[in-house]
């Protein structure tokens, strides 16, 4: 039996503890963006210290960015205050899943 290794998702699941969720619209102009924030994240948090992952398992288009730290994170969004957080708490999933868990 080949043993695989896990997906990198997974592996940056793990290794980043401040996760934020950003509207990703499949428009050209938020591409653009994408990469120059990519590019701003390389130049000022460092490779290794961020991670990018699409998100579709929440039903939504969205990009998840992984930091290291709470201040990478602040920073970054300073930098790019055009990024949309996510936010699903009104949704009905996740108002059914808080009930389950009581």
């Amino acid at each position: 039996m080949v043993r695989r290794s896990p997906p990198r998702a997974q592996l940056d699941n793990r290794a980043f503890p401040v996760r934020v969720l950003v509207h990703n619209d499949v428009s050209d102009t938020l591409t653009l963006r994408l990469t120059a924030a990519q590019a701003w994240l390389n130049e000022n948090i460092g490779r290794g210290e961020w991670a990018m992952h699409g998100q579709a398992s929440i039903g939504l288009h969205a990009m998840g960015i992984y930091f290291r730290s709470i201040d990478a994170a602040e920073r970054f969004f300073d930098a790019h205050p055009h990024f949309e957080l996510v936010d699903t708490t009104g949704q009905l999933q996740h108002v059914t899943a808080a009930r389950r868990l009581r």
